[in-house]
């Protein structure tokens, strides 16, 4: 990694998520937990588009990355979406600016005697649409599956570098 780095690649598990009021396709449904089925590879890129995908072959960057996968408790619904880049137009143009992340300085209090001192972080805004997806099982899909390019994520993630003084955006 180069620093300062134009890329920070992150590896997350997910734990207690939600997938929203109608968010399955056409049928409208209450909140519903949303199981990961492994960690989520993310490299995000400092002018606001990343790069997603499960299981990459390289701690670094993405590259050969396979598909997302999480279920929905209740249902026999598996939604799934391939390693793609959001927004899909930083592919013809990586060096323009986008607004699917954006980032900022975080305050990393610690309240535990272990810790020597507060770390810097960055607070990583993801707004993420236009994602292509696929679903497979009911009530997701059906018995024959669906697909679409309507696939949306928002949340927020903080980071840090463990073992350093700190992590920054500028």
């Amino acid at each position: 990694m180069r620093f300062p780095s134009q890329t920070l690649y992150v590896a997350v598990r997910f734990t207690q998520c939600t997938a929203p009021a109608g968010s399955l396709h056409k049928h409208g449904t209450r909140p519903v937990r949303a199981r990961f089925e492994g960690p989520v590879d993310l490299e995000y890129h400092a002018n606001g588009f990343l790069e997603s995908g499960a299981r990459s072959e390289s701690n670094a960057e993405i590259k050969g990355a396979g598909a997302v996968e999480l279920s929905l408790e209740g249902a026999k619904c598996v939604i799934s979406w391939a390693a793609q880049t959001t927004p899909s137009q930083a592919l013809e143009d990586p060096m323009g600016e986008f607004d699917a992340a954006t980032f900022e300085h975080e305050e990393i209090e610690y309240g535990r005697a272990e810790f020597e001192a507060d770390k810097d972080g960055i607070r990583i805004h993801n707004d993420l649409t236009g994602m292509t997806y696929s679903l497979e099982g009911a009530p997701c899909g059906g018995s024959g599956g669906d697909s679409g390019t309507t696939g949306a994520y928002k949340g927020i993630l903080v980071a840090e570098l463990p073992g350093s003084r700190g992590l920054s955006w500028e």
